[in-house]
């Protein structure tokens, strides 16, 4: 219990998000995302593209709630500890045009997945196994990377923050743009330390997209800005809530049609955390 007090400096505080041995972290993750697509042209092409059924604007909503467990094994001489990581819960409700789909299952985040690994002398999470029969060989290889970015995704500075400190971090993300291929974006994140109370460090986050990708023969802008709030126990040297309201737009300029998509996404993650011994 002491253990994370022992950061604090004076009015200052090391911060390490770090995992410990012999542990359960049980996170509740939910992500709802609304998109808007629309298209500008021509009044005869946008009468052709209605004319197939089409309703513009497109409007579609995505819900996604699943808890994930991650428990953690004795500290082994060398400074590592074993992890395993399920998923339970998993519940996916996608809506277009205020048309129900049927639930689409992620291909890997099911409860039949098992994800193994350690955490290496420096805390950092290295995916060895995925258990799953509905992933390939080859996808469990892309999991392992995106796996592990995700459980070493928060980097605090090496130096002590006092409330009103600031620090920021980039991470590159993948938008799937149809016959143009992966549009690239950094998504760079501002931390402000605000307050300290009750052995919690409270962060406020601004988010923005900033686009990466160069296509010569498609015009392609991107962007989007964000706001949240990051939670820190003290005791546990973790972030235990992190929430995150952001809106991204993109424009697709292809010949005589230009495609405007617009998405809001509103994610939290929170996470308790218990002893196994």
């Amino acid at each position: 219990m002491i253990f994370g007090l022992l950061f604090l400096i004076g009015d200052e505080v090391q911060f390490e998000n770090s995992v410990a041995p012999d542990k359960e972290y049980r996170s509740t993750i939910s992500t709802v995302s609304t998109t808007s697509v629309d298209y500008k042209a021509a009044p005869e092409i946008l009468d052709v593209i209605k004319q197939q059924g089409v309703t513009l604007p497109m409007k579609g909503n995505q819900e996604q709630r699943y808890t994930q467990i991650i428990k953690t094994g004795p500290l082994k001489q060398d400074g590592t500890f074993p992890f395993e990581q399920r998923f339970e819960n998993v519940k996916t409700i996608t809506q277009l045009n205020g048309d129900t789909l049927e639930n689409e299952q992620n291909s890997f985040l099911n409860e039949n997945t098992v994800i193994q690994g350690l955490y290496n002398e420096e805390k950092k999470a290295e995916i060895t196994e995925i258990h799953s029969n509905s992933v390939t060989s080859h996808q469990k290889e892309a999991l392992k990377k995106i796996v592990t970015d995700i459980q070493n995704s928060v980097k605090f500075p090496d130096h002590p923050l006092s409330v009103g400190d600031k620090f920021e971090q980039s991470a590159p993300i993948s938008i799937p743009v149809q016959k143009l291929g992966n549009v690239q974006l950094s998504v760079n994140t501002k931390y402000t330390l605000t307050r300290i109370e009750r052995e919690k460090a409270y962060f406020d986050l601004t988010i923005d997209y900033i686009l990466l990708s160069d296509f010569e023969e498609n015009n392609i802008t991107a962007g989007g800005t964000g706001t949240g709030e990051m939670i820190y126990d003290l005791n546990q040297n973790f972030a235990t809530t992190y929430t995150t309201d952001t809106n991204m737009d993109m424009e697709v300029y292809a010949g005589n049609l230009t495609v405007i998509t617009k998405v809001n996404s509103k994610t939290t993650y929170k996470t308790t955390i218990s002893d196994l011994k």
